[in-house]
C-alpha cells in the first residue's frame, strides 16, 4: 500500500511538465478486483483520470470469470465465479460526473478450473491439492461460521449490489496541470443469499491520478471503504479496507491500447488463515476502439500464490461512448 501512496505522490510531483491536450490519459478499465473478500462486499471499480466535456455520457457492460482454490482446517475454496457489471456514467457539469451500476455476482461453471490445472502443468506449479479433491463437492465452505455454499447455488447471486457515486476533475477545478479525480461512492446490497447483511450499504472514496509520457501512461488510485456493520453470519471481518492500483497504458493508434495494471487491497476476513492476508492481482487487458465502442479483453493473475486472490481468470467488456 505505502508503494501506491508514494506512486500518486510522484505523478502529482511530475504532473506539472505535461500538457492536457498533447498528452494521452487512458479511460480506465472495466475489469476490477475479483478477490474472494471482493466477492461478498463493496469492489470499486477505477474511476477516470480525467474527464471530458459536460454532455458526455458512456454505458459499459462486462463479465469475468474467476477461479478460485485453497484448503485450510478452517476452510475449503473450489470455485468459479462470474462478475457481471452494468455501469452508466453522466457529465452534467465539466468538473462533475455521476454515475450508477448494477452488478450481480455468483459461482459459474464456465470451465476455468480444468483451464487452471492445464496451466499449473504447464509451468511446473503445484496443485496443492487440487487434484485429489471431490470435484463439483464443497463449493465454499467455512465450517466455523457454519458457511457452506455448494454447486447447487450455481444459479444464485451471492452477491447483488447497485452502486451510485460522484466524480469531481480535481485538476481541472484548480487548474492544475495534471490528471487527478476524487470520487466518492455507495453500493447497497440485494442478494438474499450474502452471508453479510441483506441491505448493507457501504461508502467509500478514491483518488485517482495519471502520468503521461506520450503514447505511454502510468496511472494510480487509492480506495477507502467503510462497510455496512451489520451482519446476518458470525463472520469476523474488518469495519473498513484500503485498495490500492497501479498501472501502465500504452496507445498503439487510435484504435488499440494495451494495460497492464497491478492491484492489492486490505483483507476483509479476520482469524482465517491465507484468507486473511491481503488480496494481490495482475490484470493483462487489451483494448479496441471503433467509432462510439470500444472492447475490452483481460487477464487475471494471482502472483502471490494467496488463496484469497483468484488463481487466474478471463474478463470482456463493451463500452458505448458518446461525446457532445
Amino acid at each position: 500500500m505505502k508503494v501506491v501512496i508514494f506512486v500518486l505522490i510522484g505523478i502529482t510531483l511530475s504532473g506539472h511538465a505535461f500538457s492536457e491536450e498533447l498528452s494521452y490519459v487512458p479511460d480506465p478499465l472495466i475489469l476490477r478486483s475479483e478477490a474472494l473478500s471482493q466477492m461478498f462486499r463493496s469492489s470499486p471499480i477505477t474511476q477516470k483520470f480525467r474527464l471530458g466535456e459536460a454532455g458526455d455520457w458512456r454505458v459499459s457492460a462486462g463479465r469475468t470469470y474467476a477461479n478460485f482454490w485453497g484448503h485450510d482446517k478452517r476452510y475449503v475454496i473450489d470455485t468459479e465465479m462470474k462478475d457481471d457489471q452494468l455501469l452508466v456514467f453522466y457529465q452534467p457539469l465539466a468538473n462533475l460526473e455521476v454515475y450508477g451500476g448494477y452488478s450481480d455476482r455468483g459461482f459459474s461453471r464456465m470451465g476455468t478450473d480444468s483451464l487452471a490445472i492445464g496451466f499449473h502443468h504447464l509451468f511446473g506449479l503445484p496443485q496443492d491439492g487440487r487434484l485429489d479433491a471431490k470435484r463439483e463437492n464443497v463449493r465454499l465452505s467455512v465450517p466455523d461460521y457454519d458457511l457452506n455454499y455448494s454447486i447447487l447455488q450455481k444459479n444464485t447471486s451471492l452477491s447483488r449490489k447497485l452502486e451510485g457515486g460522484l466524480v469531481w476533475d480535481f485538476a481541472r477545478a484548480f487548474a492544475l496541470r495534471f490528471p487527478m479525480t476524487l470520487a466518492v461512492y455507495s453500493t447497497h446490497e440485494s442478494a438474499r443469499f450474502n452471508p453479510y447483511f441483506t441491505g448493507a450499504t457501504d461508502i467509500g472514496s478514491k483518488l485517482s491520478m495519471a502520468l503521461p509520457l506520450g503514447d505511454t501512461s502510468l496511472y494510480g488510485s487509492l480506495s477507502y471503504t467503510v462497510f455496512d456493520g451489520t451482519q446476518e453470519s458470525d463472520l469476523a471481518t474488518y469495519g473498513q479496507q484500503w485498495g490500492g492500483v497501479f498501472g501502465a497504458a500504452q496507445r498503439f493508434d487510435l484504435h488499440s491500447e494495451l494495460f497492464l495494471q497491478f492491484l492489492v487491497y486490505q483483507p476483509l476476513f479476520r482469524d482465517m488463515g491465507q484468507l486473511s492476508r491481503s488480496s494481490y492481482e495482475v490484470h493483462l487487458a487489451y483494448r479496441y476502439k471503433w467509432e462510439q465502442l470500444s472492447f475490452e479483453l483481460g487477464l487475471i493473475e494471482n502472483i502471490f500464490w494467496v488463496y484469497n486472490s483468484p488463481d487466474w481468470g478471463l474478463s470482456a467488456a463493451i463500452t458505448y461512448h458518446s461525446k457532445p
